[in-house]
């Protein structure tokens, strides 16, 4: 069995803190960086956390600046403000296999259903981030709490209309 590719759209403190611990889990994890791209190219992402520190090295990390440059994906992770949702298109679209997991870690609540129809997906989660963390330079961010995924809201679309129910268990990381 293959491992399942992951990306992570949106590579801050967030993005970074969860993409930083599927990596050091041994998925295959695919980071998309906007300003940090070329420093993170050079020097690696670190992550600071009380759950022990998470750094993946330039030679290690899969950098991009373009998500069209990045291989399909299993499961993405968006990790971006959702004031930035008007960019998805073209961020997770390149991204998408017929079975992708779209996964929302943002805050707010109501983009899923939105996400689901623009892309015609049967489903996408939305993650809920008990994480208190920061981007503190490029390339480093510091969490300082708890941080897991606890649940996940899936959002199916059945015949034009919304029906929602509550995943209870545990997203490992």
């Amino acid at each position: 069995m293959s491992k399942k590719v992951f990306a992570v759209i949106g590579t801050g403190a967030i993005g970074g803190y969860y993409g930083a611990r599927l990596h050091h889990g041994g998925h295959d994890v695919h980071f998309l960086f906007n300003s940090d791209y070329q420093h993170v190219c050079n020097q690696g992402l670190r992550v600071d956390s009380h759950y022990g520190d998470y750094s993946i090295t330039a030679n290690d990390i899969n950098a991009y600046d373009k998500s069209a440059d990045m291989p399909k994906a299993d499961v993405i992770l968006v990790a971006l403000k959702t004031t930035q949702n008007h960019l998805l298109e073209a961020l997770i679209r390149p991204l998408l296999k017929p079975d992708t997991l779209v996964m929302l870690l943002q805050n707010g609540i109501g983009a899923e259903q939105e996400v689901a129809k623009t892309f015609n997906l049967p489903y996408v989660g939305g993650g809920l981030c008990f994480i208190c963390s920061n981007k503190v330079a490029p390339g480093i961010s510091t969490t300082s709490i708890m941080a897991e995924l606890p649940s996940a809201f899936m959002v199916k679309m059945e015949s034009h209309r919304w029906s929602h129910s509550l995943k209870t268990s545990p997203i490992a990381v």
